[in-house]
């Protein structure tokens, strides 16, 4: 059962609740995200570890 992965989490954003302030993008350790007007996560890269939703100061990420 060592071999077994967990299934990925997937982030998601609320475009609704985003400011576009980039914080999430700045603490992404892979990249995955691009702000423009608001954030965007790139799911091939994003690992799911949760620190863009920990940065958010709106809670639009999930």
């Amino acid at each position: 059962m060592a071999d077994e992965q967990k299934p990925k989490r997937k982030m998601l954003v609320n475009p609704g609740a985003c400011m576009g302030c980039g914080y999430c993008e700045d603490v992404c350790p892979t990249g995955a995200i691009h702000v423009s007007d608001y954030a965007r996560i790139d799911e091939a890269r994003c690992i799911g570890c949760g620190c863009c939703a920990g940065r958010c100061p709106m809670g639009a990420i999930d």
